[in-house]
């Protein structure tokens, strides 16, 4: 009876079918119900619980979590507002309460132009999840920390984990501040995290430093997002972007565009240099904007290193660090403007005389371009500042890039006579800021060389056959927007934690969401602040095809391909069906090796 009950033993991975649910939890202890029944999860890797059932797929299931023995007791047990079901399988991914989307694929934008060789992209950036953050450290000091948000006050020793449907990492001693300039003054905090490296040396996919964005002048969230996007189209080294909702030390903070540092070292050396370690420092600067005192619009003004004029671009090298005091900081500083800064700033000078820069001009030209499509009137064309020079040394011997930074000011929010930036004319684009005069000697040198002219014009027709063009862009912004919403819902019900008198609080609502999203109504165009986002590409296309007296591309040129992005896996997928082939190989084994 024994041998021929063996027959049946290849199919013991079906007969003894478990599933295996899985949840981020930050808060709570959480549940799953199955059949009706509920099933108490345990702690598989913060914030991660799970529970393992006998039961086959498909099914049908939800979680819920007790708040019992929490600081938000009061709400009892929660049940989730709907039901899962596991069509196939012996788990679940890592899912987030309350969330039905765990995993969306969005639809990619087409290339406008081959990407930038050197960049060496990460698994960070996967944007088909919202990834979960939390930051635990000293309540006091994270208090000190929100308490006075221009204080440079820095939270070191914390904990951060980063948790997404597939994994967790955990890293025990990063460093938190507060992050940004006109952010410091806005009820919903950025923050900055630095030292993201664990006991065994690793990195969080090859980032030591990233940003948490707010995003809380945006009622889209979807703006820097979008114009990143565009960006990678161009084939342009740009910092990248993500959604995650944070927590710090349990509180739920909101729902954040999680961002590269553009002068960390580790995200230099992947974006710029293959992620090959730099043998040399490379000078970076960082360019500003305080009118009237000065401005970075890359004016020579003289020789004299110390002229306030340049004291607008602060030298961000590695030997910075190294430095004890301000004063040797502002000394290195002066050493770099004589030795690099200034020489550059001779060359744009004299560059319609001599055509000599050693600068590439194509990547410039490309992020003129996307500030003008975008209306970024935060960044250089318009208000110069909010840019990084970089000068690698290790490559086209030892050029010049000029890296953009800092789109969330951008299609059509950020102050008033928008409407102006989204109807203007190539020309008449730097004018339109009335805080300064409109030379911008390194844009305005370029184009007077009919080359780099007609390059620039090119640029305009390629965006708007490609990644600009509604077909292409506007399914993506529609699936981003369905990922999201339901954190925006979230994040705009929760207090914010700033506590500087009269912090900025827009407070925006779901329909402003909504409304931002996919409001292209007759009159849109001729808003003053707020052009929705659809509104602003479809007509700022128009308007540039006009301008240039080419019609409106049909439809998106894929020709080049679409911009691709790292995606995570679920590994353990891969491990659950080996372990059920290799079983019911063994199986067979047994059962021939019996009956032999």
């Amino acid at each position: 009876m024994r041998i021929k009950n063996l027959v049946y033993l290849p199919f013991l991975p079906v007969a003894l079918s478990k599933v295996t649910f899985r949840l981020i939890a930050p808060k709570g202890k959480p549940s799953v119900i199955v059949n009706n029944k509920s099933y108490e999860m345990e702690v598989h890797e913060f914030p991660v619980y799970k529970a393992t059932v006998d039961v086959d797929a498909p099914v049908s299931y939800s979680y819920t979590i007790n708040y019992e023995g929490t600081d938000e007791a009061s709400k009892g047990v929660v049940l989730e507002k709907f039901e899962r079901k596991l069509e196939s399988g012996d788990h679940t991914l890592n899912e987030y309460f309350d969330r039905k989307i765990t995993t969306k694929t969005h639809p990619a934008l087409p290339k406008a132009f081959e990407s930038y060789p050197n960049y060496s992209p990460s698994k960070l950036y996967d944007d088909t999840h919202v990834a979960t953050v939390i930051i635990n450290g000293d309540k006091n000091q994270f208090s000190e920390l929100h308490r006075d948000p221009t204080s440079e006050f820095k939270v070191r020793g914390v904990e951060f984990i980063y948790a997404t449907p597939f994994s967790v990492r955990s890293f025990n001693n990063a460093t938190v501040s507060i992050s940004g300039q006109s952010t410091l003054y806005a009820a919903k905090l950025s923050y900055k995290v630095s030292n993201l490296k664990n006991d065994k040396n690793k990195e969080l996919y090859k980032r030591t430093g990233i940003k948490l964005r707010a995003e809380h002048m945006d009622p889209s969230f979807l703006r820097d997002k979008i114009y990143t996007d565009m960006l990678n189209s161009l084939g342009v080294p740009t910092p990248q972007n993500k959604f995650c909702r944070v927590f710090i030390n349990g509180d739920a903070i909101g729902l954040f565009s999680l961002s590269d540092n553009v002068s960390n070292k580790r995200y230099l050396r992947e974006t710029l240099n293959s992620g090959t370690k730099f043998d040399i420092e490379n000078p970076i600067y960082k360019a500003d904007y305080f009118p009237p005192t000065a401005i970075g619009d890359l004016s020579y003004v003289d020789n004299n290193p110390a002229n306030e004029k340049y004291s607008i671009y602060y030298y961000k090298g590695e030997s910075m660090d190294e430095l004890g005091n301000e004063e040797q900081k502002y000394n290195r500083n002066l050493e770099m403007n004589k030795e690099h800064l200034i020489p550059l700033l001779q060359q744009i000078s004299q560059y319609p005389q001599n055509k000599n820069l050693n600068m590439d001009i194509e990547m410039f030209l490309k992020f003129m371009a996307m500030e003008f499509m975008g209306g970024a009137i935060d960044n250089f064309w318009s208000r110069p500042g909010n840019y990084y020079l970089f000068k690698n040394l290790n490559f086209n011997d030892g050029e010049w890039l000029f890296l953009d930074s800092d789109f969330h000011y951008s299609f059509g929010i950020g102050g008033e006579g928008l409407n102006n930036y989204l109807t203007c004319s190539i020309d008449e684009y730097a004018s339109l800021n009335q805080e300064v005069g409109p030379e911008r000697p390194l844009i305005d040198n370029i184009r007077k060389a009919k080359e780099n002219e007609d390059y620039f014009k090119n640029i305009f027709i390629r965006l708007i056959n490609t990644a600009f063009h509604v077909d292409a862009v506007f399914p993506r912004i529609e699936s981003l927007a369905e990922l999201i919403r339901d954190d925006v819902e979230w994040d705009l019900s929760l207090p914010r934690v700033s506590g500087y008198t009269g912090a900025e609080d827009f407070k925006f609502t779901i329909n402003d969401f909504d409304q931002q999203i996919k409001d292209e109504s007759d009159n849109c165009a001729a808003k003053d602040n707020l052009i929705p986002l659809r509104c602003w590409i479809r007509n700022k296309g128009n308007n540039i095809a006009k301008e240039l007296g080419i019609e409106y591309p049909k439809a998106p040129d894929r020709s080049m391909g679409d911009v691709e992005t790292l995606v995570q896996t679920d590994s353990s997928s891969h491990l659950s069906f080996t372990f059920s082939i290799t079983l019911t190989l063994i199986c067979i084994f047994i059962n021939i090796f019996i009956n032999y």
